[in-house]
């Protein structure tokens, strides 16, 4: 996706947090996973997408030059 600025671009500013992820932050997610500290969590889905999921549920696809921003 990095190497169509278009389709980047349009994606990103969907995130709520207006950012990709960095794979730091996708790593501390699975670490407290593996911690005693997770041992009560079971069964959940645990988002780690900048509020992507939070903001609308899903994805929109990609959008055209004129689109307003949202």
């Amino acid at each position: 996706m990095k190497h169509d600025p278009r389709l980047f671009t349009n994606i990103s500013r969907r995130i709520p947090l207006g950012r990709w992820g960095d794979p730091r932050e996708q790593a501390q997610v699975i670490w407290f996973l593996a911690t005693p500290e997770s041992s009560y969590i079971t069964g959940a889905v645990i988002p780690s997408d900048g509020g992507l999921t939070a903001s609308n549920g899903f994805l929109l696809p990609p959008t055209y030059d004129g689109e307003p921003m949202q």
